[in-house]
């Protein structure tokens, strides 16, 4: 009789180690780019802190707040709004997401709040891909990230 040595792996062994590295390389991408979306939402809160010093440095020089403004579907202030800052913020903050398509960053006097108790401050939002800690959501129902300053 003759025995037979094994020298490799089957068919079946193959496509079932093969199934399992797809499977963690799955749950491996899917928590990373959720890491990311973390990671720029936190940088987004930190530019929204940024920007409230700023506007209240404006504020105590010019005893007034900078004009309305939001970075628009370009992704990027407008030259007024730069301007307006620029001793205090050389360069506002955009958005770390690239070709968002999107507005996430605004800066203004509400008036026009679901919830009246934001009505007539001035405020600052910014639009998160998480959901994440906020403070206060104006009544808006897609709750962007609110920074109620003073009144205006």
């Amino acid at each position: 009789m003759k025995i037979r040595s094994r020298n490799g792996f089957t068919l079946i062994e193959l496509l079932v180690v093969i199934a399992i590295i797809g499977i963690i390389s799955s749950i491996t991408l899917t928590s990373l780019s959720s890491a990311k979306a973390k990671a720029r939402d936190a940088r987004r809160l930190a530019d929204l802190h940024t920007l409230e010093l700023a506007i209240q440095f404006y504020y105590e020089s010019n005893e007034k707040f900078p004009i309305n403004n939001s970075t628009g579907w370009s992704g990027d202030w407008t030259d007024t709004y730069k301007a307006q800052l620029a001793p205090y913020l050389p360069n506002p903050p955009v958005d770390p997401l690239e070709n968002n398509s999107g507005r996430y960053y605004a800066s203004y006097r509400m008036t026009w709040a679901p919830d009246p108790k934001c009505n007539d401050h001035y405020v600052l939002w910014a639009f998160l891909e998480k959901s994440g800690p906020n403070n206060n959501t104006c009544g808006f129902i897609s709750a962007p990230y609110f920074v109620v300053m003073d009144r205006f």
